[in-house]
């Protein structure tokens, strides 16, 4: 590793840009289920049909991640040619306007300029990609990487921890002058360009830029197809996005039950997302680097898949609110503790050059696994509340043998 000095330089504002991103991010996750399902109108009228609601809240998660697929490939090629510094001030500066514009809606009670807004959010905000992808420029080895990486999905987590907090608090209460459901929004936007600020006073660039790299729109479809046309990667593909399946249905699963069933407050879903998030804290900062001391990468990922399998579980059998309480344990822990190894799997099999494309490649698999998670959601909802826990168990039971196929294809290239 470089020296301490310039190590910390490099890797603070890269966690400090996380931590306010992520804390955007969260700040509007409560206020989604009273913006469509309240009682009174919104951004809906109150004689919409409950069908329609549904599809509206598909939408608003769906189409960020089906916009996230297109640009964050485009972003990590982006960081390739340009520098990581550049391209993550292009997406913080979207993901501002993309508040903004969400503000706006809200304003004029216009659910298409609401989807539109997030659509952008979807499309620029590849910050962590970009973190990511400058996290494995100055990491030496695959464990240092993965304890990288872990600091700034940290990061991440502490101000995912944090938004839901303040944003349902914001709702209830005054926040800047700034009352009601456009608040979090108006934090959101906020902090974004704080974030921009203070990456472009205090960030020193990873990457030397390669300006040999040409940026296609397209570039995502690609790069999908060479993720799973690729030995090792393909098989860790596959378990990625399994993985990212299931974590993006139990997590809005969770969210809408506790909305429409048990009829939380958005000040109270902030607290359970809060509560997850301090769980994922906890399980980077103590678990993984326990397991790290004495288990391989793989190892980790194969344990990790059995314990999210448990959390679907749970509340699928016991369906109350305590079990969907209880359930935060081995979801979030086996998440947290497969992403970044994942993530530090997945890099391994790319060189240096080729880290933003492998990065982006990543957010591209989580865009689609949420993009169809969110599809499937409302339709699995509307069936019965706690069948998509069911789901969530299934498939990280079927991506036990994609890690296995992956083991035989590294022993059979060794």
């Amino acid at each position: 590793m470089a020296s301490s000095q310039k190590y910390w330089r490099n890797v603070l504002p890269l966690c400090f840009v996380l931590l306010i991103d992520a804390m955007s991010f969260g700040f509007v996750l409560p206020v989604m289920g009273p913006l469509l399902f309240g009682p009174g109108d919104t951004i809906v009228s109150i004689s919409t049909a409950i069908e329609t609601r549904n599809f509206y809240y598909s939408a608003i998660f769906a189409l960020p991640m089906i916009m996230l697929f297109l640009g964050a490939p485009v972003l990590g090629d982006l960081s390739d040619i340009i520098g990581r510094k550049k391209s993550m001030l292009i997406a913080l500066l979207g993901v501002a306007l993309s508040c903004a514009i969400a503000v706006s809606s809200i304003m004029l009670g216009s659910i298409l300029l609401l989807l539109f807004s997030r659509g952008l959010l979807g499309f620029m905000d590849g910050s962590e990609s970009i973190a990511q992808a400058a996290m494995a420029d100055i990491s030496m080895s695959s464990k240092e990487k993965v304890i990288n990486m872990s600091l700034i999905t940290l990061a991440a987590s502490l101000g995912f921890a944090l938004g839901p907090m303040l944003g349902g608090y914001a709702v209830e209460h005054p926040l800047f002058a700034v009352s009601g459901i456009e608040a979090p929004f108006v934090l959101a936007g906020t902090l974004a360009l704080i974030n921009a600020g203070c990456l472009a006073v205090f960030f020193e660039d990873t990457y030397i830029p390669n300006n040999t790299k040409k940026i296609s729109f397209l570039r995502s479809f690609h790069n999908l197809t060479l993720a799973f046309k690729k030995g090792g990667l393909r098989w860790l593909s596959v378990v990625y996005l399994c993985i990212q399946f299931a974590w993006g249905l139990y997590f809005q699963a969770t969210s809408l039950i506790l909305f429409e069933t048990f009829k939380y407050t958005p000040s109270q879903l902030g607290w359970f997302m809060t509560t997850l998030s301090l769980i994922f804290i906890v399980s980077l900062l103590v678990i993984i680097r326990i397991l790290l001391r004495y288990l391989r990468l793989i190892t980790i990922v194969l344990l990790a898949l059995p314990l999210i399998a448990a959390g679907g579980i749970l509340p699928f059998v016991v369906q109350t609110e305590q079990a969907l309480w209880w359930s935060l344990l081995p979801t979030t822990i086996g998440i947290a503790i497969s992403y970044n190894t994942l993530l530090s799997l997945l890099s391994n099999c790319v060189d240096k050059d080729n880290q933003g494309k492998v990065m982006g490649i990543s957010v591209a698999l989580v865009a689609v696994a949420w993009s169809l998670a969110s599809l499937a959601n409302p339709f699995l909802f509307s069936n019965h509340h706690f069948i998509p826990f069911a789901v969530v168990a299934a498939v990280a039971l079927l991506a036990i043998p994609a890690v296995v196929r992956f083991l035989k294809t590294n022993s059979l290239n060794s």
